[in-house]
């Protein structure tokens, strides 16, 4: 019922019902209610003391009382400002009708205001026709009544508007706090969220920053592991051949022994066995060279049904003797490719001996076939074996892998064969696989494209007319070995090496190369680019860090490396000549018994000496001072190289030593400290945008050492 009093009273006023606007008229209907009490409670005072009787009259006694009532209503309806507002403004106008002092007609334009100012300007119209009515009310008084409502209704409007305006501006104000309050509390979130986002992307970064370290950690035990293979195990391995094959094929040296047809039969077992784990050696380091790019193929254009039948040939012997039929099935007409001859005869012939060694009857069928549509050759050995399993499909080219089967124990294999062959296609830009059925036997196939992925040239080379000679660079490379390692990475490039800087004239003006590129190492000068008169063509200077190699030292005429056998032995000691004396220094007793042995047949006549360390060694050629020396690299005490140094030092560099050695120095990595790339008088834009797009490309930067720092100062920030 009250709500619907409020409403109606809003609806007569004409005011509107909003908080701020009944907020703010409430606050004016409290000020204006203390007013009205200060002025009651003086009214009553002066009713009650200035007048003369000692009981007032109603007339001067009823007007306070009736607005100390509308003041008590006011307050009381205070939370509904427009009621209290109007039971004010009534309580007002009749206390001016009741009030008979002339005081009363000097009120009514402030009764005008309140009204137009709390109520609306109608009202305020209309307290000021009522009022209008007071009796006896003066000229002067009038006009200030009606001049007060006439100039409220004109203004009231305005201020209405503005104090409207300035509430919904203050509401629009709120609101645009509370989206900002919103939108801080989503930024605040969104903060929240990137901050876990960041810490997990530091997480996953250091995991993989580990990652890649452990990676790197396995990459390295991995050559390592090679390296090891190729020492640890050739050493003994040598051995075991060297004195197998002795007893096998020279059985005349061991005089009063009796070797029975099934010792020698034994021998012969023990022979063959030990060439299979250098085989397996031999795969392996392989392998390693592979996955470490340093196996750099040599494209040759090639007639490929002619090196089918190459390899075909090399493998018939594992056929004899065994109810398979070889068939090949190879079209005369086979379009040349651009292949690696060594490396896909290799393919070849390890596909047919897998072939041989499972296919216990039956056939063992090669084809050959051109696919226009991809432009590639694709070959095919297919046998007659017990053919693979589905599951053991998959991992038949994993290297070490073996496929269960019977045969496998009985003819043996590495595993590597055809890890081998996958790598070796796929570096030619081809595919291998295999179809197979258990007990259908089985299909290797693979396919290697014509040429278009073998093609070398560079991706920054300039457009133009092929040059008939052929693209070449000179090296300056003293030893020569870095010079044939570019030349067997760079296949499309001839590599023409000089041991002199002085020789560079002659060279460059005979072949015009693409550049010239200097090795220089520790204590040696570089070749200077400002001394070349050929403007444009750059020099590439390359200061290395690496140690001294054997070729440095003039008395190393050869280099053995283990397994050795009798004929490697005599080559080796016939490039020395004649000699009476010989030294060998090997830390195995076993290799200087079996260089002792195979001496005592060959070259009876050399006095030969032994030594187990480096530092007995080098003593006993002071004393002796041999006609040449066998020397090992791996030895306690001194080994083979501190040795060599000494040998320099001691003025005997004029014995002739040939390297005995069990370690792949073809495996070892030369640091540069330095690459620089410069031209005479200077190198252009163009050419300085070649260089550094090339540069680019080439360059495998490792960030893994820096980033944990940074990870580490974000993480504390």
């Amino acid at each position: 019922m009250s709500h619907r009093v409020s409403r109606a009273l809003e609806l007569v006023t004409g005011s509107v019902a909003d908080e701020d606007a009944s907020y703010f008229r409430s606050r004016a209907v409290l000020a204006l209610a203390t007013c009205t009490a200060l002025l009651s409670y003086a009214w009553l005072f002066h009713a009650s003391t200035f007048i003369g009787s000692l009981i007032p009259r109603p007339s001067q006694i009823l007007p306070p009382l009736i607005l100390t009532a509308g003041l008590v209503t006011a307050i009381t309806l205070h939370r509904r400002p427009t009621a209290a507002a109007l039971s004010l403004v009534i309580s007002l106008v009749i206390s001016l009708f009741l009030w008979p002092d002339p005081l009363r007609y000097y009120l009514a334009p402030a009764t005008v205001c309140i009204c137009a100012l709390l109520l609306s300007r109608y009202l305020g119209l209309l307290t000021a026709l009522a009022l209008a009515n007071l009796p006896a009310i003066p000229q002067a008084a009038l006009a200030a009544t009606w001049l007060t409502a006439v100039a409220l209704f004109l203004a009231t409007d305005y201020i209405y508007a503005l104090v409207h305006q300035a509430i919904e501006r203050e509401d629009r104000a709120a609101r645009l706090e509370q989206e900002l309050l919103a939108r801080r509390g989503e930024l605040r979130r969104l903060n929240d969220s990137l901050r876990n986002a960041y810490t997990l992307l530091e997480r996953t970064n250091h995991e993989l920053a580990e990652a890649r370290d452990e990676a790197e950690q396995a990459r390295r035990l991995k050559t390592q592991f090679a390296a090891t293979i190729s020492h640890e195990l050739r050493t003994p391995l040598n051995l075991i051949l060297g004195f197998s094959e002795v007893m096998h094929k020279m059985p005349e040296l061991y005089a009063g022994a009796v070797l029975t047809p099934d010792l020698r039969g034994d021998i012969r077992e023990i022979y063959r066995s030990t060439k299979h784990l250098l085989e397996l050696v031999d795969d392996v380091l392989d392998l390693s060279r592979v996955e470490q790019v340093r196996l750099a193929l040599v494209p040759e254009d090639t007639d490929m049904a002619a090196l089918i039948q190459e390899a075909a040939a090399t493998v018939a012997g594992l056929f004899r003797n065994k109810p398979v039929q070889l068939r090949l099935d190879v079209p005369a007409d086979l379009p040349r490719c651009l292949v690696d001859r060594t490396r896909i005869r290799q393919v070849l012939i390890n596909l047919l001996a897998n072939a041989a060694r499972f296919t216990e009857q039956g056939e063992v069928a090669v084809s050959a076939r051109f696919d226009a549509d991809h432009g590639e050759i694709i070959t095919a050995v297919s046998d007659t074996g017990p053919g693979i399993e589905e599951e053991e499909r998959l991992r038949v080219f994993d290297a070490f892998y073996q496929v269960a089967n019977p045969l496998r124990r009985q003819q043996g294999g590495t595993g590597l064969g055809l890890a081998i062959c996958k790598t070796f296609v796929q570096m030619h830009g081809g595919r291998i696989w295999v179809e197979s059925s258990p007990g259908q036997g089985s299909r290797f196939s693979f396919a290697i494209p014509l040429r278009s992925r073998l093609q070398a040239a560079s991706e920054w080379k300039l457009p133009g007319a092929e040059d008939p000679f052929g693209d070449s660079i000179v090296t300056v490379d003293t030893s020569g070995r870095l010079a044939n390692t570019l030349a067997r990475a760079l296949p499309h490039l001839k590599v023409h090496n000089v041991a002199d800087a002085a020789q560079v004239r002659e060279t460059v003006s005979r072949y015009h190369p693409k550049a010239v590129v200097a090795f220089s190492r520790n204590g040696e000068p570089g070749y200077l680019a400002d001394t070349a008169p050929w403007p444009g063509l750059p020099f590439i200077s390359c200061r290395l860090t690496s140690a001294k190699p054997l070729s440095a030292y003039a008395n190393v005429r050869a280099v053995i490396t283990k397994p050795i056998t009798p004929r490697n032995l005599l080559a080796a000691l016939d490039t020395l000549g004649p000699i009476d004396s010989l030294l060998v220094a090997d830390d195995d007793e076993g290799m200087t018994r079996l260089i002792q042995r195979t001496l005592t047949i060959d070259r009876p006549g050399i006095n030969l000496q032994v030594a187990h360390d480096g530092r007995t060694a080098l003593n006993l050629m002071r004393e002796l001072k041999p006609d040449a020396a066998i020397l090992d690299l791996a030895m306690p005490e001194m080994d083979g190289l501190e040795v060599l140094d000494s040998m320099a030092d001691d003025e005997l560099a004029g014995i002739p030593v040939l390297v005995l050695t069990a370690m792949d120095l073809e495996s070892g990595g030369v640091a540069a400290e330095q690459l620089v790339v410069a031209a005479c008088p200077g190198l252009g834009e163009a050419d300085l945008v070649r260089y550094v797009e090339a540069l680019a490309q080439a360059a495998r930067p490792r960030y893994v050492a820096e980033m944990e720092p940074q990870m580490d100062a974000h993480a504390q920030g």
